[in-house]
């Protein structure tokens, strides 16, 4: 980006990634000026994929729940206008999620529909009859008590759920028995990065209620869906300046934020300022406008979830039959507090993600290996940048991508003809993601603690991003629309969307 082709804007958005990109296309329906930032070279944030040997992998997005026709991930892609564009690809409904536990020596197939699930469940673990017809309840009252999670009811004031005070690892000691049922229930924490002891009940429902009800991806991957953000964002009339970043705000009246320098120099005024990036970089761009010593220590509080180390690889050969309609977990044991915590001495969880080719376009089957990941792993070679690391991180990289490969032989039938092509470390989501940490989920979801969102002690200045509700797609995608819903007022919001079913 050279120059705004304004002075004046009546909103700037920071972040490009899908809470930037859903919020500033809606604001432009509203009829405002929206000027959309990213540091990146091109919109998308971590839905961007990169190739190596032909294939496409994706970063940061794999899979989703609640794709079906009338659930969530399909109503939100509707009132964002671009549901036509994409095309959803549903998982396997009979096992869209595979869980091998080591120890155990356990498989578990977990088949989409919440009562399903249930009833599956049931017949593997009789003893737990009973705390599975509560658990399934409770998941349905949590996201039927979550305002925008049902789809259909009128929206809501957000607010916290007596769940928010109750651990995840609390409800799984009170309520169950069978360790192998509790790693089941607490193997997605792998989808929000925070252990059950960490993480409230609430939050672990309102994910997993998500990938109970169904599960698949987007033909094209992330690439596809930030390509057709992006269209309807330009063609609602966002300016979107990539490779730019903002800098600083000038001190403005009344606890405003005043006109905001950008990183090519150029200073813009604005209305309202909506910033989708890390917290801890929104706490250091408020920060010289006077924040509260509250605001600056809740903040301060925030820990990044739990990253991944990740191996990309190529499928040499014929594609195997059934080839990415489901997602393989490995853990080694059940119990998710230690697996979770980077003393853990055993193998670390990992999730395999495959890729089916595309003959036409000449792509070949690929597949994804994210393996669990500290900020400890990396600590050594923290300071450095990519392109500049030393000759100790690469064998780092090439040890942990060994481990994995010699994980996965035996387990995938076609693990010998895997061609492993790159791999990248929590520096290289940090440096690639313009994040703090390099983290997966942005922050911890903790019990009893809330995330950015909305207006904030600045007072033209609000916060949205997959650290404001729920992390992932779905959740960066909620906050977007729920930002600009207190932006725009929720009557006008509420009744511009009505008819997006």
């Amino acid at each position: 980006m050279s120059s705004p082709r304004r002075e004046r804007y009546d909103d700037v958005v920071v972040g490009a990634g899908t809470a930037g990109l859903a919020a500033a296309l809606l604001l432009a329906r509203f009829g405002r000026s929206v000027l959309l930032l990213d540091r990146a070279p091109a919109p998308g944030g971590a839905l961007r994929r990169f190739r190596r040997g032909g294939a496409a992998f994706d970063t940061g997005f794999h899979f989703t729940g609640s794709i079906q026709p009338g659930e969530l991930f399909d109503h939100l892609l509707a009132v964002l206008g671009i549901r036509g564009e994409l095309e959803l690809v549903p998982f396997d409904p009979e096992a869209g999620h595979r869980f091998r536990f080591a120890e155990a020596d356990v498989e578990l197939e977990l088949p989409f529909g919440l009562d399903r699930c249930r009833d599956r469940w049931q017949a593997q673990f009789p003893q737990e009859r009973e705390a599975l017809n509560w658990y399934f309840d409770a998941l349905r009252s949590i996201a039927k008590r979550t305002m925008g999670m049902e789809v259909g009811r009128p929206l809501t004031t957000f607010g916290m759920l007596d769940e928010d005070f109750v651990s995840l690892r609390s409800v799984l000691d009170a309520r169950f028995r069978d360790p192998v049922l509790k790693g089941a229930i607490g193997a997605f924490a792998m989808c929000y990065g925070s252990p059950p002891a960490s993480v409230s009940f609430a939050a672990h429902a309102r994910v997993a209620f998500g990938f109970h009800q169904s599960g698949g991806t987007i033909a094209g991957g992330g690439d596809a869906l930030a390509d057709a953000l992006a269209r309807a964002a330009e063609r609602a009339g966002v300016e979107i300046g990539c490779s730019c970043g903002l800098e600083s705000f000038a001190p403005g009246a009344d606890r405003q934020a005043g006109a905001a320098t950008l990183s090519n120099g150029a200073t813009v005024a604005f209305e309202r300022c909506l910033l989708t990036i890390d917290p801890f970089a929104i706490l250091d761009l408020l920060d010289p406008l006077g924040l509260t010593p509250a605001f600056r220590e809740r903040v301060q509080a925030f820990e990044p979830s739990v990253g991944f180390f990740a191996a990309y690889g190529i499928v040499d050969g014929p594609e195997p039959a059934g080839f990415g309609r489901s997602v393989y977990s490995e853990f080694a044991g059940t119990d998710f507090d230690a697996m979770m915590d980077p003393a853990y001495p055993g193998d670390r969880p990992l999730v395999l993600i495959e890729v089916p080719g595309d003959p036409a376009a000449g792509t070949p089957p690929s597949v994804s290996a994210l393996e669990l990941s500290f900020a400890q792993d990396v600590a050594a070679w923290a300071g450095t940048r990519r392109g500049r690391r030393p000759p100790e991180y690469r064998a780092y990289k090439q040890t942990r991508a060994a481990a994995i490969a010699r994980r996965l032989a035996g387990r995938a039938p076609y693990a010998d003809r895997i061609r492993w092509v790159d791999t990248a470390s929590m520096l290289t989501f940090r440096d690639y993601q313009h994040s703090r940490s390099g983290s997966a989920y942005g922050i911890m979801l903790k019990t009893g603690q809330y995330g950015l969102f909305g207006r904030l002690p600045v007072r033209n200045c609000y916060a949205a991003g997959q650290s404001a509700l729920l992390p992932g797609v779905l959740g960066a995608m909620m906050s977007g629309l729920f930002v600009v819903r207190q932006m725009v007022g929720k009557e006008i919001f509420d009744e511009a969307t009505a008819g997006a079913r």
